[in-house]
C-alpha cells in the first residue's frame, strides 16, 4: 500500500476536470513499486496532482509524477476522455415501446392473467459541432416485479405474490449496452433496449395485483468510462435514484 504521509500530502489547485462517473477502479503503482486500488476522481489544471478515493472511501491528493509510466499515461488518457466529456453536448431520447400482451383464464375461472411485453427506444443525436468519436450507450429498465405467472401441470394458469404488505418492493433490473459509431454534428443513432415483461392478475375483472414499471436510465460513456450524458425516463421513484444505486439492484435471472 502506498506510504499515506509521504505520498499523499501535496496542496490541490484548482480543480477543473472531473470524471461525470467515478465508479471505475484502477491499480495505480508508484515509482517504488507501492500499489493503491482506487477511483480517479480529479486532476488540476496544470495536470500535475490528482485526486483518487480509495476502496474505503477515503479521499487523497497526491502528485501524478511519482507514479509509474504505465499510470501516467492512464491520466493523461483519462483526462482527454473527461474533456471530451465537458465539451459534447448530446440529446437522449427515450420512447417506451408496447410490445406483445397476452391474456390467460386462470385455474378458477374469476381469475384472469396478463402478460404484457415493454421496452424502450433510446436515440442519441449529437448537438455539437464537431463530430462525437465511437462511444458506448448503457442502459439499466428497472421495475417492481411484485408477481410471478405460471402455467399450471393441468392446463390452468396460477400465480405467486412476490411481494406482501409488509414488504411491498421488489425491485429487479435488466442492464444492456450498444457500440455507438462516430456521430456528426446534427446526426443521431437509435438502439432498440431488450424487452421486460409485466404481469397483472385479476379477480373478477378487477385489477388485483401487477406489476410496476419504474423506468429506464440511458447514458453515454466514453471509452475510458466518463459520462458525456444521461437520461432517465420513468416515474418519480427512479428521479430519486443514481445510477449507482441502480446497478446494485439484483439483475432478472434470464430464464425469469
Amino acid at each position: 500500500m502506498f506510504r499515506l504521509p509521504a505520498l499523499f500530502i501535496s496542496i490541490f489547485p484548482a480543480l477543473v476536470l472531473s470524471a461525470q462517473d467515478a465508479d471505475s477502479l484502477h491499480e495505480f503503482t508508484d515509482k517504488k513499486g507501492t500499489k493503491i486500488l482506487a477511483t480517479l476522481l480529479k486532476v488540476s489544471d496544470d495536470n500535475r496532482s490528482m485526486r483518487i478515493r480509495r476502496e474505503d472511501g477515503q479521499e487523497f491528493d497526491t502528485e501524478i509524477n511519482v507514479l509509474s509510466l504505465d499510470d501516467q499515461q492512464f491520466i493523461k488518457d483519462w483526462i482527454k476522455t473527461a474533456k471530451l466529456a465537458s465539451d459534447f453536448r448530446l440529446e437522449i431520447d427515450i420512447e417506451k415501446k408496447a410490445g406483445r400482451t397476452e391474456r390467460f383464464n386462470g385455474s378458477s375461472s374469476s381469475y384472469e392473467y396478463e402478460k404484457r411485453l415493454a421496452s424502450y427506444e433510446v436515440k442519441v443525436r449529437n448537438l455539437s459541432r464537431e463530430s462525437l468519436p465511437p462511444t458506448r450507450l448503457e442502459y439499466i429498465i428497472i421495475w417492481n416485479n411484485r408477481l410471478a405467472t405460471r402455467l399450471s401441470d393441468d392446463g390452468g394458469w396460477s400465480y405467486s405474490s412476490l411481494t406482501d404488505e409488509d414488504d411491498p418492493i421488489n425491485l429487479v433490473k435488466i442492464t444492456g449496452e450498444a457500440s455507438l459509431a462516430a456521430l456528426p454534428f446534427n446526426r443521431d443513432e437509435v438502439v432498440p433496449t431488450g424487452e421486460i415483461e409485466i404481469d397483472r392478475m385479476f379477480i373478477s375483472r378487477d385489477l388485483y395485483r401487477e406489476d410496476e414499471l419504474y423506468g429506464i436510465i440511458a447514458r453515454v460513456v466514453t471509452t475510458e468510462g466518463n459520462v458525456v450524458a444521461e437520461k432517465r425516463s420513468g416515474n418519480f421513484m427512479l428521479d430519486a435514484m443514481e445510477w449507482k444505486e441502480v446497478s446494485e439492484i439484483k439483475e432478472l435471472p434470464k430464464d425469469d
